[in-house]
């Protein structure tokens, strides 16, 4: 339980966490100020959710809390862990924390760096609705589809500086900053209005707009307090959401902290420390295992469809002019929108979950910025086929998203190949801005074009099995890539070829390799999706069950082939050997032709089948 105790100047909050016990944090000018106004009554006019009790009631999850059913913890709880943390280490080392600090204008200067901090905390959680980024997303989405919504929302912010940001922010699509968005707008609407009230609305909005400032000068004041309150924000998400989740690991929260005081330093200046790397590791595990697995993005792909169709019901009875009539009536809206969302819906049972897709960030090589949005509508429009999509971006960083694919109906032939080729496509635009003067980017688009690659051949061959590619196999670091055009397929074949004139690996696979080249330099697809490793098929029980030399696929608008190949050297064109042990694995890896059988096409050293997705009888169609 929360308690708070108020003086004329000072506020004290009061709390008791599991681990860390009772802690006691005081608030000073800027922040009890801020704090004041959080607990009076008509933070929010609503019979519930006024004041603090608000936060005590926000769940940190979310709407995602349908989803998990273990120990929770609220918004609040980690507004104050956060505070506390400010608190502990301007009490044990300073920092600092005690100086003045400008702002984004001269006139706006606050106390102290750990009033500011402080602020911050307050403040970048007012924007937040009920259901969180959930709720966030879908009026996001009304806002970027209705340009009625969007005029309405501009027309809250107080000043210019304001709008700026906010139309870089709506145009970027940020689900994350959208919350800060939120704030701009109900505090402008306040600063407008506020007659008598002696609130520093400007103020607030001016430290909200510091939080959101692009151009921090390093090394500033400005720049030091960003640094600290990201990774002091980062430390209690963690710190609370791994031991409040069904996940394996657990973190001691005395011993973290104790860590943290021993060695403050590293915390807060020292990115590369182990530390931040190790916290690092673990927001990407929660963000992966918890907010974005499948389980909660099926369920967000409903919630955001449920509550978009309820609220035009709402606007079909009353007109969109009951959310944009003024700015007061939409900064209304959005303030109720902390209490109550759009309505009760119903989940259509009808759509499934059938594949996602991780554009992770891997090592320097980002996809461009998502906009999950503007991608999304590509997405469908491309594909043209029953099937919709869910884009979620990765909060760590503007490159990353995971793709989820959902349909109502199991996809034929056709539509699923429309699919791998929308999919396909889609990935090697994401990465352009790395691809244009290489001739191999296996290196930049590895684990999307592995993913797509297993994704698709899972499809023909028998759902038991697994796919492996051994290491040693590659002529790099990498197992699958792509070959996008005429242009690329010449520059490719040129990058391929060097290791292989190099001899760096073993003769069996140089020849292996030297097979697969000549099979490629006869191929015309425009998208050509290659294994440039071994692919090792396995049981449940984990015993090795097929073994390819090598293999790819043609990948078109309406069907995919699958080339698979068989060599060894010093064989001629006339033997059986290679065809029959191509047969046989085919056979092996459960992949059945509709009408007769499968043929080898045998060459010099190595043979060769081609199998069309269209003619391979197919137990289940995603």
């Amino acid at each position: 339980m929360g308690k708070e105790t108020r003086n004329t100047q000072v506020e004290t909050i009061k709390y008791a966490f599991p681990d860390l016990g009772p802690v006691e944090i005081t608030l000073q000018a800027e922040s009890a100020e801020i704090y004041r106004f959080f607990k009076e009554s008509w933070f929010i006019k609503a019979g519930k959710g006024m004041g603090i009790e608000h936060f005590e009631r926000l769940d940190q999850l979310g709407a995602l809390r349908a989803v998990y059913k273990t120990a929770h913890h609220s918004r609040w709880e980690y507004m104050v862990l956060q505070m506390y943390l400010i608190q502990k280490l301007k009490t044990n080392f300073a920092f600092g924390l005690s100086t003045s600090i400008p702002l984004i204008t001269i006139r706006h200067k606050v106390t102290s760096l750990e009033e500011l901090l402080k602020s911050w905390v307050l403040l970048n959680n007012y924007g937040h609705l009920l259901d969180t980024f959930e709720a966030e997303r879908v009026w996001l989405e009304l806002i970027l589809e209705e340009p009625e919504l969007y005029r309405a929302f501009i027309s809250c912010l107080s000043d210019d500086t304001s709008t700026k940001l906010t139309q870089e922010i709506l145009k970027e699509e940020s689900i994350y900053h959208f919350h800060h968005l939120i704030a701009l707008a109900l505090l402008g609407r306040l600063s407008k209005k506020k007659g008598k009230s002696r609130r520093p609305f400007d103020l607030w909005i001016e430290m909200i707009k510091a939080l959101l400032k692009r151009d921090v000068k390093e090394g500033s004041k400005l720049d030091r307090a960003l640094n600290i309150f990201h990774t002091l924000r980062r430390v209690s998400y963690v710190l609370l959401d791994i031991n409040r989740s069904t996940l394996f690991l657990r973190i001691d929260s005395n011993n973290l902290l104790r860590n943290i005081l021993k060695n403050p330093d590293g915390l807060l200046y020292n990115p590369e420390s182990d530390v931040n790397k190790t916290l690092e590791d673990i927001e990407r595990l929660l963000f992966s295992e918890m907010y974005a697995s499948e389980q909660a993005c099926t369920f967000k792909y409903h919630y955001i469809k449920g509550q978009k169709q309820e609220f035009y019901k709402i606007v079909s009875k009353n007109r969109i002019g009951v959310y944009c009539k003024d700015y007061k009536a939409f900064a209304g809206r959005l303030q109720g929108a902390k209490v109550n969302n759009f309505g009760k819906y119903e989940p259509d049972q009808t759509t499934k979950h059938i594949c996602r897709l991780n554009l992770l960030p891997n090592f320097v090589f980002e996809r461009t910025d998502c906009h999950f949005h503007t991608e999304h509508k590509k997405l469908h429009t491309e594909a043209n086929i029953p099937v919709d999509f869910l884009i979620t971006p990765t909060p760590y960083t503007k490159g990353g998203s995971i793709i989820d694919v959902f349909a109502a109906k199991n996809l034929d032939v056709c539509e699923l190949s429309t699919l791998y080729h929308t999919l396909t496509k889609y990935v090697v635009e994401c990465y352009e801005g790395w691809v244009s003067d290489t001739g191999s980017l296996n290196f930049v688009m590895s684990g999307p074009l592995q993913e797509l690659f297993s994704r698709i051949l899972a499809t023909f061959i028998d759902s038991d099995l697994s796919l492996r590619f051994p290491k040693g196999t590659s002529t790099g670091d990498s197992n699958v890539d792509i070959i996008t055009s005429k242009m690329n397929k010449g520059k490719w074949i040129r990058h391929f070829s060097q290791p292989i004139k190099a001899k760096t690996l073993a003769l069996d696979r140089t020849w292996e390799l030297t097979a697969l080249l000549q099979l490629l330099q006869r191929q015309k697809g425009e998208l050509l999706l290659i294994a440039v490793s071994n692919l090792h098929l396995y049981n449940p029980d984990g015993s090795r069950k097929v073994e390819w030399d090598g293999a790819f696929f043609n990948i078109e608008k309406d069907n995919i082939t699958l080339y698979i190949l068989e060599a060894k050297r010093n064989v001629s064109r006339r033997s059986k050997e290679c065809s029959s042990a191509l047969l046989t694995s085919i056979a092996k890896a459960g992949i059945r032709r509709k009408q007769g059988e499968f043929k080898a096409i045998p060459c010099k050293g190595y043979a060769y089948t081609k199998i069309t997705l269209e003619d391979v009888v197919l137990e289940s169609l995603p």
